[in-house]
Order: C-alpha cells, then sequence, then structure tokens
C-alpha cells in the first residue's frame, strides 16, 4: 500500500493513514495514523509515531458539554472536582494547564467547535421564535 505521499515505499517524514482531523471534523471524529519520524538503514531500525483518536459517540441522552471538549482522562479529573454541569472558569483553567500541549490545542479546538454549533441552534431558535424560557 501506498504511504500518503503517494510513494509505494514509506521513507523518513512520510505517513500512513488518516489525515489529522481539521477544523469541525476535531468535535467527534476519530483518526489511526503512522508517522515516520526517521529510518536508520545502518542498525536497521525505524522510529514511527502511532496516533489513534477514537471518535467521540454521542447517543440521544443527556451529554456534559465538558466531555465532548476534555479528553476522557482530563474530563473524569474535572467531573470528580465538580459537579459537570457548572462550569467555573478557574477550575477549567486548571485542567487545561494540567493537560499536555497536544491534548489542550485538541481541546480549545473542539470548545470552539462545539460554541459554533451552539450558536446556530440559538439562531435557529431565535428564528422559530423559541426564547429558551419555559
Amino acid at each position: 500500500m501506498n504511504g500518503n505521499s503517494g510513494f509505494p515505499d514509506l521513507t523518513a517524514g512520510d505517513s500512513f493513514g488518516d489525515p489529522i482531523p481539521q477544523d469541525v471534523q476535531l468535535a467527534l471524529s476519530g483518526f489511526q495514523r503512522v508517522d515516520v519520524i526517521s529510518i536508520d538503514l545502518q542498525a536497521p531500525s525505524a522510529t514511527l509515531r502511532l496516533r489513534y483518536q477514537p471518535a467521540r459517540r454521542v447517543s440521544g441522552v443527556a451529554v456534559d458539554p465538558m466531555s465532548l471538549i476534555l479528553s476522557e482522562t482530563a474530563y473524569l479529573i474535572w467531573a470528580e472536582a465538580h459537579h459537570p454541569h457548572v462550569p467555573q472558569v478557574a477550575d477549567i483553567a486548571a485542567v487545561l494547564r494540567a493537560m499536555p500541549a497536544e491534548q489542550r490545542t485538541f481541546a480549545i479546538a473542539r470548545a470552539r467547535v462545539l460554541g459554533e454549533y451552539a450558536k446556530a441552534v440559538l439562531e435557529a431558535a431565535a428564528k422559530a421564535g423559541h426564547s429558551g424560557s419555559a
């Protein structure tokens, strides 16, 4: 099978698998990917980076929005310390600081995507004549 570059052999800098999700895809889609970091022909050995992000499944049950934004581990830490439906900025900031940079970037991107969905729902509700109050 060809690598993502289109060549039949994987070389240093090439990859195989899914593209890394961008923008809207970050919210719920997953991916699997192998990146070839380096190849030492003398050893012979290669350094690979394996990446796997499972797709987030959302069913018809109530979903805590924080579970869609934070990684599973970070969410469990956050939920243990706080009621998940009352997010506190200082607490969220502490969790974000504790996350590795890549997970933090991913969480922020997911938060932006969910914010766009929230704005669309509120706009549609306003057009339909619903203010959101009971």
